[in-house]
């Protein structure tokens, strides 16, 4: 028996089905790999991302917004289940075991690579609510995305990179062939996904476009990256190739709003941009938060989001209250005590004090958990074997914290001040290493 779906996109679906003639359409962008600075209306210089940003100037773009876990597979079972790691058990990608059994402080927990069919997804609730379900690009949660509610599967598999071939063709990924050279696979997605919404433009639809781009191998397109030599790096951004892959995965999303532009569906489609988690060290910079891709430090769980919702989001629109992707178990809670759907979506609405949350993004209240690492992972940038010791990260609204378990010395640090993420207030990163046992049992 399948869990019952803890996600706001759920509650959202059935809420709009039985309130509105035509419901909104649904495009989420989902990168892979992108850090908190790497568009231009997040602060980058470096990285030209016009279509990106034109998405955030006519909706509402977050500061504070995190994914659920510092790598792919788990932030990404936890968008699609709308439940914490422990839940669904999808901690880390491939096993847990990996390093140096030497460096182990406690037994590594079994993990799972693929999503239980037991739990809801995102795209089973919508597709029971009447929409049309598509996912474009990488799935990283089970050989086949079309058992998990989705009607359509452009490329994805059980890869966490792009497996099928690269970013040139030839290729072969799930659904997408092509033998000759010259097509880039960004760009092809992106076509697919202009394709989707013009052949089911009359239904209800939801396009879940999960770019591979920017993940690793570095491969982007020739003329591109040359642009990219020519220009002056502008502090940690200074990977012409990397440049090249950002740029091809905006003019894709751009392709996408046009096509919504065009067919008028723009004005009755809600539009989500956000990443699976931070960028990857050696590649690009996520300055001023402090680490990377598998850490819980900022740098591993702070991504970039702007929403777009017509009539609920205020074009060029800032929220500045901290969110996080999938943590649907708050949807429930409210629903409790409310009873009724529309009062889940208004109620977070009011408690984020503006417009802000829609779908899978939940409000965090002061001091409330972020994530939780109940197992070896990645260390964050301490222990040179890597994803060997329990962690976990605390958002406070006045310090952040990141716990070790087994760590025999205390670290404290402060915190880069920053007047785009603190606000103004005074913050700091207060590393804890303290011998607790209590972790590997939350």
């Amino acid at each position: 028996m399948k869990t019952f779906p803890r996600t706001l996109i759920a509650w959202l679906a059935l809420t709009t089905i039985a309130s509105a003639a035509k419901p909104p359409n649904i495009v989420y962008y989902f990168i892979d790999d992108l850090g908190w600075t790497d568009v231009s209306f997040m602060g980058s210089k470096y990285y030209e991302t016009p279509h990106v940003d034109r998405l955030a100037r006519e909706g509402m773009k977050f500061m504070s917004a995190y994914s659920n876990a510092p790598n792919c597979a788990p932030s990404r079972a936890c968008l699609m289940s709308g439940q914490y790691g422990p839940r669904h058990g999808v901690f880390t990608v491939a096993n847990s075991d990996r390093g140096k059994a030497a460096f182990r402080k406690l037994i590594p927990i079994k993990n799972k690579t693929v999503l239980a069919d037991k739990f809801v997804t995102i795209a089973e609730s919508l597709k029971a609510a009447g929409y049309v379900t598509a996912t474009m690009g990488k799935w990283h949660l089970g050989e086949d995305p079309t058992t998990q509610g989705f009607d359509v599967n452009i490329a994805g598999k059980q890869w966490g990179g792009p497996a099928g071939g690269g970013y040139h063709s030839p290729y072969n990924y799930p659904n997408l062939v092509n033998r000759k050279k010259g097509e880039y696979l960004t760009d092809r997605l992106g076509t697919e996904a202009c394709k989707f919404i013009e052949a089911n433009k009359e239904k209800p639809f939801f396009l879940y476009l999960t770019h591979y781009a920017v993940h690793t191998p570095i491969q982007g397109k020739a003329d591109l990256t040359a642009k990219y030599k020519k220009k002056k790096p502008v502090g940690g951004h200074n990977n012409p190739a990397y440049a090249a892959m950002v740029e091809s995965m905006d003019d894709s999303i751009g392709a996408v709003q046009a096509t919504l532009k065009r067919l008028k569906l723009d004005d009755n489609t809600i539009v989500i941009f956000f990443a699976d988690n931070g960028g990857h060290a050696g590649v690009t910079s996520n300055a001023p938060l402090r680490g990377s891709k598998g850490m819980l430090y900022e740098g591993g769980i702070r991504e970039p989001l702007a929403i777009k919702w017509p009539g609920v989001t205020k074009p060029g629109s800032t929220c500045h209250k901290p969110v996080i992707a999938g943590r649907g178990q708050a949807a429930q809670e409210l629903f409790a005590r409310w009873r009724q759907p529309h009062a889940v979506v208004a109620r977070c609405l009011r408690v984020a004090r503006a417009r802000c949350v829609a779908l899978a993004f939940s409000v965090l209240p002061p001091r409330l958990l972020v994530a939780t690492r109940p197992l070896p992972h990645h260390a964050c940038g301490s222990n040179p074997n890597g994803r060997l010791e329990t962690h976990r990260v605390f958002r406070g609204r006045q310090i952040g914290v990141v716990q070790f378990e087994k760590r025999p010395q205390r670290e404290k640090r402060p915190r880069q001040k920053d007047a785009r993420e603190n606000q103004g207030a005074s913050h700091r990163n207060v590393e804890m290493a303290q011998g607790n046992q209590r972790a590997s049992a939350h």
